[in-house]
């Protein structure tokens, strides 16, 4: 089984004070007030907030990462939860139909506060101390774990990469190739065109979105020519999703 996947996620905390006032304006029972609380604040404000956050490291270690063989699991889930008595954490509670579940303990508001470059720093942390943990459990290796913590601090926490391959135009004076800075806040597509002496001569962003794979995995496609001054980006299907001028 290889590693295929990794998740951090940030379970509903209740807070009671939060509760009661929802209660009071509702006129309803504790579990309705869970209920309303979750669907209104924590769901969109809180949970997916932080999912779309760590989605550029955590990413960037599976690209990294290439092949790894686990025992049992295909993706491993982090959940970052508040402090739970006689507790150490991270804290592995084994695998389930290819999932394997690690507890973190995590002040997301600390989180939140911080900026992007620190971020990904807490972020590396979390999923370096969780693997770490389940590596060691279950005797897997630690080596390509370990290189590619130091690869990611290497290259400054920047999840860039050039997607696909350079594409010649039609005159053979350029090439573009697609270009991703997939980032806290946000994935950018960029055509970068280069000159014969390889050169970049041109960065033009093509679309922001989202950082979910959900979101931008569908113009992970190829940029073609269309003619000397005029580039497509096309899904797989060889659709166009976007046109662009030098």
């Amino acid at each position: 089984m290889y590693l295929r996947e990794i998740q951090l996620s940030l379970p509903y905390r209740e807070k009671p004070e939060i509760l009661k006032e929802i209660m009071s304006q509702h006129n309803c029972t504790y579990e309705k007030a869970i209920e309303i609380d979750y669907d209104n604040n924590w769901m969109i404000k809180v949970r997916r907030r932080f999912e779309l956050e760590t989605r550029c490291i955590a990413a960037m270690f599976m690209r990294l990462l290439g092949k790894y063989k686990t025992k049992n699991s295909s993706k491993i889930l982090i959940e970052c939860i508040g402090k739970e008595p006689k507790t150490v954490y991270p804290c592995y509670r084994g695998s389930c139909a290819g999932i394997g579940l690690v507890r973190y303990e995590l002040n997301y508001v600390n989180f939140f506060n911080k900026k992007s470059h620190e971020k990904k720093q807490i972020i590396l942390q979390i999923i370096k101390e969780s693997l770490f943990t389940i590596a060691k459990e279950e005797e897997l290796e630690l080596t390509p774990l370990e290189n590619v913590v130091n690869k990611i601090e290497e290259l400054n926490y920047d999840n860039f990469w050039v997607f696909g391959k350079k594409v010649k135009s039609p005159n053979k004076l350029y090439t573009a190739e697609l270009y991703i800075e997939h980032k806290i806040e946000s994935i950018d597509f960029f055509a970068l065109i280069r000159n014969k002496q390889d050169e970049i001569v041109e960065k033009k962003l093509i679309i922001t979105e989202k950082p979910s794979e959900w979101m931008y995995i569908q113009y992970l496609g190829k940029l073609v020519w269309v003619s000397d001054t005029e580039i497509e980006l096309r899904d797989k299907t060889g659709f166009a999703l976007f046109s662009l001028s030098l």
